[in-house]
């Protein structure tokens, strides 16, 4: 609800965990943060308006898993309250009211539904869950818009409290709305090119307008507008034989391409006139690499001239200090004795390089060429930054 200015959101009973630190970049990085791109993830989120879910839980859930559906967004459940309901192996977060309408709830099935980590709700109209799937952030929304024939207030107070929502969704998570949004957006792209995909159906009307006003102020596309279908696989509501398009599934224009696929199902119902409106989208694991440690490099190169006397002086004093002690030793002790005292002058005297030669461009192994050579690559060096300065 909203009161003075602000959302009123009730959270969970109890049921909210911190969100992994490393978790919630809605876009990958790539190999340049030493990340490589392993075989992608398929999801399978869903809209649907169930009429009422008392008495067909069971059969919903059926349904899902046979549909291979992770995340549903339900709307119209006519459930009381709000709570938490696990039904078989899926979860479902539900927000009703005091008396038995509208509502709405998020069924997430396993495993992702032990990877929540925040549940809000805001009222029998608009809830949201978010959790993390292998390592990206998901904030997925569930909406019911008022029908047609409710007055312009209610209309105004829902479209104004799912704005708020959206723009407290950080710009870095993945963002899913799914709801039964009571509106035709229609063919026509005129207008809204970036939101409408050009594959709508029916005309266009004042509640179309509304959700694609909405779409264009959050930078948002309708995802079941941007393939092309069948009027079956495009209408999700069938009544006395007419049908019409008024379920959505919105998604953040910059995840558009994890869109593999949406469309509506035509051979469920559920003992509902909606159709289950399902999305697949893809994604791809990110996997760190795994970074060898890098061994410090004794400069040997430079092994000549006076660093070559000041290395041999530094073994002379070290050996003479330790004389005493390494002549009580074995053979492999004395040795042994002996490398470290040699590595640790040779460190002293001559330096150490890490890394590759990438990373240490002034210390490149180029101390095999004589010094005539190396003065002229200097010089050549010298002329061409004057050249290009």
């Amino acid at each position: 609800m909203v009161a003075n200015g602000k959302i009123d959101a009730s959270r969970s009973h109890g049921y909210l965990r911190s969100c992994p630190s490393s978790s919630g970049s809605g876009r990958f990085i790539g190999s340049k943060s030493g990340n490589r791109l392993v075989k992608p993830v398929r999801i399978r989120a869903g809209s649907w308006n169930v009429g009422t879910l008392t008495g067909k839980r069971y059969e919903l859930v059926e349904t899902l898993r046979k549909r291979k559906v992770d995340i549903l967004c339900v709307q119209e459940t006519r459930w009381k309250g709000r709570g938490v309901a696990k039904i078989m192996d899926y979860k479902l977060w539900f927000s009703g009211s005091r008396v038995a309408r509208n509502g709405v709830g998020i069924i997430i099935g396993p495993p992702h539904n032990e990877n929540v980590v925040d549940v809000n709700r805001w009222g029998d109209r608009i809830m949201s869950v978010r959790l993390v799937i292998h390592e990206v952030t998901y904030t997925v929304i569930c909406a019911y818009a008022p029908h047609a024939g409710l007055g312009a207030a209610e209309k105004r107070h829902f479209w104004e409290s799912l704005d708020q929502v959206v723009r407290m969704c950080p710009l870095d998570h993945r963002l899913l709305i799914g709801g039964d949004l009571n509106g035709h957006i229609g063919t026509n792209v005129e207008g809204y090119p970036g939101a409408h995909g050009g594959f709508g159906y029916g005309v266009r009307n004042e509640e179309g307008l509304s959700i694609l006003d909405f779409a264009v102020a959050h930078d948002v596309v309708v995802a079941n507008s941007f393939f092309k279908k069948t009027n079956a696989q495009l209408a999700t509501f069938h009544s006395g034989g007419n049908s019409t398009q008024i379920d959505y599934l919105l998604l953040r224009r910059g995840d558009l391409r994890t869109c593999g696929d949406c469309k509506a199902l035509t051979d469920l119902t559920c003992s509902s006139q909606h159709r289950l409106l399902i999305m697949d989208l893809v994604l791809r694991r990110r996997v760190t690499k795994s970074v060898r440690p890098v061994q410090p490099t004794i400069l040997w190169k430079k092994l000549n001239g006076e660093k070559a006397e000041t290395f041999k002086t530094l073994v002379v004093e070290r050996v003479e200090a330790e004389a005493e002690m390494v002549s009580h030793e074995d053979a492999d002790q004395m040795w042994n004795c002996l490398a470290s005292v040699i590595r640790e002058a040779a460190k002293e005297a001559l330096g150490v390089a890490v890394g590759t030669s990438r990373g240490h461009r002034s210390d490149r192994e180029s101390w095999c060429l004589s010094d005539e050579v190396q003065s002229k690559v200097a010089l050549k060096q010298l002329r061409f930054r004057e050249l290009v300065m």
